[in-house]
């Protein structure tokens, strides 16, 4: 099989969650990487690390090779380097999760005073927009797709990776980060899915925009409900990341609900009453 010329490779070496990683892939692929990581913490040397993916392409597929099963992952020649970069993240969270003896969960997580809240649920994009307005209003972010959970402290771990950001959310996001998206570079894949690449550190001040970690306090899931004024509701169980149910976590002192959304600043306004009053208790 012919390979594309994608034959000079380079390494991209972070840490995420005390795990030292390295990532050795196409120089594009590379390059890419160094954006959507530029917040992510460096190792002070470059020996191997525990967390180790290589990234091969041809002319059919992206071949993206880690060292556990669920960092394993193969892409369409076609997709575009974001997409790839973004599946090589996911793939590096996993070999450190593993490394770690950590769970992964996909979820955009905020902290605050120590404490994570983690926004979970199919309307991915409303994730994203409400974690994005309470970074605005102070909070912190720990991660805008993964959270990385310590199970028995209930800690959750920073991935500061670049936010992707679908055009079907803009208009939703507060003014920063409008500001922050009109410096960010715009893709698109394929199948005429369009997003940004959003640093949140444009929309915030820097040493203010990421947190290391924070013990997780909720759990808010959004499932597309939607009405003419916010409200706060008790879920039915589920499960997020690798077998982590609900209920579980209500046992171990987490609180769980779900979210009906009003307008995303209504919104922002219950939740942050809500959350002040539950990490005050």
């Amino acid at each position: 099989m012919q390979t594309l010329e994608h034959s000079v490779f380079d390494t991209l070496n972070v840490t995420i969650a005390g795990v030292d990683g390295s990532i050795r892939a196409p120089q594009p692929v590379i390059s890419v990487l160094n954006r959507v990581l530029a917040h992510a913490r460096r190792p002070a040397s470059s020996p191997p690390g525990l967390a180790c993916i290589e990234v091969l392409s041809d002319e059919v597929a992206w071949r993206i090779n880690g060292g556990s099963e669920d960092s394993r992952k193969i892409l369409s020649a076609r997709s575009a380097l974001p997409q790839v970069a973004g599946a090589i993240v996911s793939s590096l969270i996993a070999d450190v999760a593993s490394a770690a003896g950590l769970n992964v969960a996909r979820a955009a997580v905020i902290e605050r005073d120590g404490y994570a809240v983690a926004f979970v649920g199919d309307d991915w994009e409303s994730c994203i927009t409400l974690a994005a307005h309470l970074h605005v209003r102070g909070w912190h972010l720990l991660g805008g797709d993964y959270a990385l959970i310590d199970l028995p402290t209930l800690n959750v771990l920073g991935a500061r990776k670049l936010l992707y950001v679908t055009l079907s959310c803009v208009d939703d996001l507060p003014l920063t980060y409008l500001r922050a998206v009109e410096d960010s570079p715009w893709y698109s894949t394929m199948h005429d899915i369009a997003f940004y690449a959003v640093d949140p550190a444009l929309a915030v001040p820097r040493e203010c925009a990421w947190a290391e970690f924070g013990r997780l306090r909720a759990v808010l899931r959004l499932d597309g409900h939607v009405s003419e004024y916010p409200s706060l509701e008790r879920a039915a169980q589920f499960t997020i990341g690798q077998g982590i149910r609900s209920d579980d976590l209500e046992r171990a002192g987490v609180t769980v609900a779900e979210i009906k959304l009003g307008d995303f600043v209504t919104t922002c306004d219950l939740l942050e009453r809500w959350l002040t009053a539950q990490l005050a208790g």
